[in-house]
């Protein structure tokens, strides 16, 4: 489904921009930040596939009826 797709791409975007700050900000070791990103990429693909398929399904025909 595009919803579920997009919505983990902007999110793991979003998570890996905040640790990349947070790990130069506080001088982490890359094991800590490779850590740090392979659990976040664990809970967004958990939380991402909780999203309803009927409601994306409804949402997903609404936003290609926009590119039509």
């Amino acid at each position: 489904m595009y919803l579920s797709g997009v919505a983990g791409a902007v999110a793991l975007g979003i998570t890996t921009a905040m640790i990349s700050t947070v790990a130069v900000a506080l001088s982490l070791p890359a094991v800590a930040v490779s850590a740090l990103t392979v659990v976040s990429v664990i809970g967004i693909s958990i939380l991402t596939s909780y999203i309803d398929a009927d409601k994306a399904k409804a949402l997903n025909n609404a936003v290609l009826g926009l590119f039509k």
